[in-house]
This record gives structure tokens, sequence and C-alpha cells, in this order.
């Protein structure tokens, strides 16, 4: 299956974190400052940032690129003959900044710590096609690169055509 491989500058402008006793009950959008939640502040820098995410229509796209930059990616060159053609990659080039800034977003809300916001600035300075192997699993998509990553059926837009395709029943 197509999986976007996006290399980007990533650089954190401003992160707040919290201490987990610090919850507030107060319900509904407040202002973080730090004065009164036991907030620390952070930033820093991280360039050349690798994030890896599905080239194909599925609502769980942004959970799927943060589980896959959870597992170490390793790449293996074909060793001999081709790929062949790579079915269901509805998500355009147009689409990989935005989506990359999603997965760095989930990257940093996936950390223990807390989070209570996060600015960050995404430069992409490039963007390739990686055909990753999939199989179908019972009702699931399973991403060969990620133990655990799996995609439902029903979160594949374009699953009826996909397994079409590839002959799967």
């Amino acid at each position: 299956m197509p999986f976007w491989k996006v290399q980007a500058d990533v650089r954190i402008l401003n992160r707040l974190s919290r201490e987990a006793s610090s919850a507030s009950v107060v319900e509904g959008p407040r202002e973080f400052d730090g004065s009164d939640r036991m907030l620390r502040e952070s930033s820093g820098s991280l360039s050349d940032v690798t994030y890896v995410f599905p080239a194909f229509a599925t609502s769980l796209v942004l959970s799927t690129g943060v589980g896959l930059n959870r597992a170490a990616l390793i790449e293996t060159p074909v060793q001999s003959g081709s790929i062949p053609p790579l079915i269901g990659g509805s998500v355009g080039t147009e689409d990989t900044a935005p989506l990359a800034r999603g997965v760095a977003i989930g990257m940093e809300v996936s950390r223990s710590d807390h989070l209570a916001s996060v600015d960050l600035e995404l430069t992409v300075h490039n963007t390739s096609i990686l055909a990753i192997g999939c199989l179908p699993v019972k009702g699931y998509l399973a991403i060969a690169e990620g133990p655990s990553a799996k995609i439902p059926f029903a979160a594949i837009t374009d699953w009826e055509r996909i397994s079409a395709w590839h002959g799967i029943k």
C-alpha cells in the first residue's frame, strides 16, 4: 500500500505541560499562562524529522501516522523486479504538509507529560511515496512495519476499490 514519507524541520515554538495533579475541573476554553496550574514551559528544536502516514483515504491517517512513527521504520530496497502498481493513493502531495503537521502534533500529544498546549512550526523539505507491505486480517489492514499498526477496513474510504484490485475478499 502507498504511504507518504515526509522529511521536515520541526521547531517547537512553545510547549506547556502540567503535573498530573493540576488537572482542572473548569469546563470550557481557558487561557493557560502557567501561573496557577503548575505548568512547565519549554521550547526547542527538532530538525530533519521523518513522518510516515497513509497515502490512501482513511479516517485514521493521523493516529496511524503516530503509530508508525513510534515503530522503528526500516526501509529495505527492492531486491529485484519492480513494485506493482499501488492502488489507493488518493491523498495528494498538497495534503502532505498539513498531515505531517498533524502527525507532529500527535507525537507531542502522545508523550506522557500531560501536555497543556503546543505551538510548532513545520517546514517540509522532501516528500516521497513508500510501498509498505500490508496484510488483510479479520476486518483489518495490518501494516507490516508496525506490529500493532492496523486500520479497520471500515476506516479506509476506498477499501472496496483497493480490495477488488488486489483480489481480496
